[in-house]
C-alpha cells in the first residue's frame, strides 16, 4: 500500500472524529447554557444562537407548546417578531 493511499485512506475517519469532537463540545455547551440560572427565554436563545454557530445555520426557532398545543414561547435566530404572526 502506497503512503499516499494509506494517508486518503485516513481522511475519513479524522474528518469523522473532528464532527464528533465538534458534536461532543455543543452539547457541552448547550448544558451549560441550560443549567444557569436565568429565564428560559435568555436560556433558549443562547441554545438556539449556539446551534446557528455550530451548525452555520442562518435560521433556527424554537417554540414551546402550552397544553392546548398553542405557542406560548418561541425563540430563534434568523426571524423577526414579524416573521413569527404569519408562521402560526
Amino acid at each position: 500500500m502506497s503512503k499516499q493511499h494509506e494517508i486518503s485512506s485516513l481522511e475519513p475517519a479524522m474528518q469523522s472524529n473532528s464532527r464528533a469532537h465538534s458534536a461532543l463540545i455543543g452539547i457541552y455547551e448547550i448544558s451549560k447554557l441550560l443549567t444557569r440560572p436565568s429565564r428560559l427565554e435568555i436560556a433558549l436563545s443562547g441554545v438556539i444562537n449556539l446551534l446557528a454557530s455550530f451548525l452555520d445555520m442562518n435560521n433556527g426557532l424554537i417554540a414551546l407548546l402550552d397544553e392546548q398545543d398553542r405557542t406560548s414561547t418561541v425563540v430563534g435566530a434568523g426571524w423577526s417578531e414579524a416573521d413569527r404572526a404569519g408562521a402560526f
